[in-house]
């Protein structure tokens, strides 16, 4: 894609009470995270229909590591259950990467859907020391009728 529609950026927000969630500011994650859903990143609640064609990261502290982190954004399509989960892509970020850098993975547009769910996964623990991201999608809003979307109603 290009130029069609006008992206929006949307980053991964902590949960409540998360040591780093600071009013509502996104959450900044380490280079070393462990394998597995990321803890503190809440879910992106999917409430309106759009498509996703783009996920990064915004490097907040440069960092040399020697293995370099891979991160996923899973699509959820069952609320709050991991039943049909799949990986929508993933990014891996460079070994070296100074502060300031966007790192980006543009892939064939997914459609998302009322009711779905985009959960932050670490693929591959990075290793080494330092460095500090935060996560994020891009999507556009899909025209679509409530007629179209299963968990979407007309209020009375």
């Amino acid at each position: 894609m290009y130029g069609t529609y006008d992206r929006m950026p949307q980053a991964f927000l902590s949960e409540i009470g998360a040591a780093d969630d600071t009013v509502g500011l996104p959450d900044i994650q380490a280079y070393n995270l462990t394998t597995g859903d990321i803890s503190n990143c809440k879910p992106i609640d999917i409430v309106e229909p759009c498509t996703i064609a783009r996920i990064g990261v915004l490097v907040t502290v440069a960092t040399v590591v020697s293995t370099a982190p891979v991160i996923a954004v899973d699509r959820r399509v069952l609320y709050g259950s991991d039943v049909g989960r799949v990986v929508v892509d993933s990014i891996t970020i460079p070994t070296a990467t100074p502060a300031g850098s966007v790192v980006k993975a543009d892939f064939d547009p997914v459609d998302l859907d009322v009711g779905d769910q985009l959960v932050a996964e670490c693929l591959t623990q990075g290793v080494g020391s330092g460095g500090n991201y935060i996560l994020f999608i891009c999507l556009y809003h899909r025209a679509e009728t409530t007629a179209n979307q299963l968990e979407q109603s007309d209020s009375a």
